[in-house]
């Protein structure tokens, strides 16, 4: 996929068709009058513009609904006679429905203080560590223009460095931790771990699509490279619900079950592999799960 410095290319026109979509299900599977449930997720930061102002509020019918996301300034629109919806841009979205909620260093405090940071502790003694080779580099290289701030830490940037070589007991760094816990290691040409592992067969990637912790593209980009490793992959992303268990109807139990009933039966069809790759599906569907709540585009 491409994408330009002016947000245009296929990648850019797959994000807004994502976005769009949702909104056409969000319509589809909801019946007014309807009053907003979902909340903001854990994190710091202010809620998206609309989300604390919508709190109780009822809304008796669509044109109500988009009024009020629109807020005077026109980005939702929706033609009544095809009663499809659509997006001004991705960008108008992001500022009406998505504000980020987290600091620089979103995911790897300056201070070791979220809680990613507590999933690459080595050892009982050394509980967090910094992982983030991006945010160390910055830092590294620009410490002599940071240093002309106020409140610049002089010690950072070989905080940051100093942690990477550390070990754990079994002797992997945080920087090999990082590539175990980052999907995308083993699924593209980018990272070294592409084609070393036995990748499920079947995956479920469920988000809300306001959920203001990481960007949409966090889901998206796994969801592609799965796709293009040749997998199997149920993929929604829910308007209106932001860093929570997300589905456009029902619950997520009842709908993972169903969907794990759903591969069963297709079972006979497939090699003597089956049981392994459907369990490993299975347990892979969790971890992506839980990699949805920690940093899930």
């Amino acid at each position: 996929m491409t994408l330009t410095e002016t947000n245009q290319g296929s990648y850019y026109d797959f994000l807004k068709s994502v976005i769009e979509e949702s909104l056409n299900n969000f319509f589809k599977d909801t019946t007014f009058p309807y009053t907003p449930d979902s909340r903001p997720g854990p994190g710091p930061g202010p809620f998206p513009p609309q989300a604390e102002s919508e709190l109780g509020v009822t809304y008796n019918n669509i044109s109500e609904y988009i009024a009020a996301k629109n807020n005077g300034t026109e980005w939702l629109l929706y033609d009544e006679a095809t009663k499809k919806a659509s997006i001004t841009s991705v960008g108008d979205f992001v500022k009406n429905c998505k504000n980020a909620r987290k600091d620089v260093g979103a995911f790897d405090d300056l201070n070791l203080g979220q809680a990613e940071n507590q999933v690459f502790g080595t050892s009982p003694d050394e509980k967090v560590k910094h992982f983030d080779q991006i945010l160390s580099n910055l830092l590294n290289t620009n410490k002599e223009k940071y240093a002309q701030k106020e409140d610049w830490d002089a010690t950072l940037p070989d905080a940051y460095s100093n942690d990477f070589g550390d070990v754990d007991s079994i002797g992997n760094n945080v920087t090999t931790r990082l590539n175990i816990y980052n999907p995308m290691y083993y699924l593209i040409d980018y990272y070294g771990g592409n084609g070393t592992s036995d990748v499920a067969d079947y995956f479920r990637i469920n988000t809300g699509l306001f959920q203001s912790d990481t960007g949409n593209v966090v889901e998206m980009n796994l969801y592609l490279a799965l796709l293009n490793y040749g997998k199997n992959v149920e993929f929604t992303t829910v308007w209106e619900k932001e860093h929570v268990e997300a589905e456009r109807t029902g619950t997520s139990t009842a709908n993972f079950i169903s969907w794990v009933t759903e591969i069963e039966k297709g079972g006979d069809d497939t090699t003597d592999n089956t049981d392994k790759n459907f369990s490993n599906s299975i347990n892979l569907s969790y971890l992506v799960y839980f990699l949805s709540l920690l940093i899930l585009f």
